[in-house]
């Protein structure tokens, strides 16, 4: 199974790794490395995009999935060359897209720290970081009358969380009982979970369970455009993109 590299440290774009399989699926070809920078797609972020550069040729990386035997492809067309297993690829992420891509997941977890911060213990729902498609739920008992003035307190928050710049951290193979604790906005998902958990940290005192890719502080983060405040149902839908 490919070893995720940007599990541990997010700011790997590029590395050395070894093919180890080649094969033919309906998008063009699906590569399997030993190791790999790419993010795969998933916990609601895209996964990167990039190049696959070996002896005999390259391959153009469209996306990266987990497919449904575990092994993670990289997807694309080889519009030069060959691909050989067993030859080493520089594996290289198109940083563009990985920041874009990390600017708003980022941004959703501010927006939960943001929460916090306020002294709201509202279950995250859902959420997605998908560009112009990004979003985060919680379930809530506020009363409509009271959305707009959460909106303004929750975005002066969250620029005061980002103008102070803080460090992003993520700690890997926390127990479900650790998790469970310093997670109260994932208390009742987490009690469903079994394996070590990873927790990404945009704030002190708080974190989140979360998979993907982030920047390494949240001044990174910069200005988004909050774009709608749904209350429905007793859940609060907070769209947003980067400004």
């Amino acid at each position: 199974m490919s070893e995720l590299l940007y599990l541990r440290d997010s700011t790997i774009m590029r590395a050395r790794c070894i093919l180890l399989e080649l094969r033919p699926v309906a998008q063009g070809y699906a590569a399997i490395l030993d190791a790999t920078p790419f993010y795969v797609k998933g916990g609601g972020q895209p996964s990167d995009t990039g190049t696959l550069i070996g002896a005999n040729g390259q391959m153009v990386v469209a996306q990266v999935v987990r497919a449904p035997d575990g092994e993670v492809f990289h997807i694309g067309e080889l519009p030069a060359g060959q691909l050989v297993p067993g030859d080493e690829m520089l594996a290289a992420v198109d940083v563009d897209v990985r920041q874009r891509h990390a600017r708003l997941h980022t941004a959703g977890e501010v927006i939960c720290a943001a929460m916090h911060e306020l002294g709201l213990r509202w279950p995250v729902t859902t959420a997605g970081h998908v560009p112009s498609q990004a979003w985060v739920a919680f379930a809530t008992d506020l009363e409509t009358r009271d959305v707009a003035e959460l909106a303004e307190r929750l975005k002066a928050q969250f620029s005061a969380i980002v103008a102070r710049d803080t460090p992003v951290v993520t700690r890997m193979n926390v127990s479900v009982e650790e998790a469970q604790r310093l997670c109260p906005m994932d208390f009742e998902t987490l009690a469903r979970k079994t394996e070590p958990i990873r927790l990404v940290s945009p704030i002190p005192g708080f974190s989140r369970p979360c998979m993907g890719a982030h920047l390494e502080r949240t001044g990174q983060v910069g200005a988004i455009a909050f774009r709608k405040f749904r209350l429905r149902a007793g859940e609060l839908s907070i769209s947003y993109d980067l400004a």
